[in-house]
């Protein structure tokens, strides 16, 4: 059997680059995108670390399920300066690879990464 989240990773963004994205059809770079020349994104065992560490300043975090098999053309799995494999993607994304967007939830005024944010 296999395991379905192998087939599954994660991109953190804010409301408004989701509404960009439901705009335009292609998920924006934000700033660390741009700069790196590739999307940053993230396993689910990745993501908590990700928000805590990138995200808590924004407002109305999301989580979005890309299918791996949709952008597998584009994707590389690379070492961080800490040697730790991110998933990268080196092209557009279309929002069509999105297979669900969660809105975070806050708990003690911190995000909560519940295993349904991942089904």
């Amino acid at each position: 059997m296999t395991n379905q989240n192998t087939h599954k990773i994660y991109r953190l963004c804010s409301l408004a680059e989701w509404e960009l994205c439901q705009k335009t059809g292609i998920l924006p770079y934000n700033q660390d995108d741009t700069q790196d020349g590739f999307f940053h994104l993230s396993r689910e065992n990745q993501v908590k670390e990700t928000a805590l560490k990138y995200y808590m300043g924004t407002k109305d975090l999301y989580v979005l399920t890309i299918s791996v098999d949709e952008i597998h053309n584009i994707l590389q799995i690379e070492a961080n300066k800490h040697g730790e494999l991110f998933p990268h993607a080196y092209g557009l994304v279309p929002q069509s690879a999105v297979l669900s967007a969660k809105p975070v939830p806050l708990e003690n005024g911190s995000y909560a990464f519940p295993k349904r944010l991942f089904a």
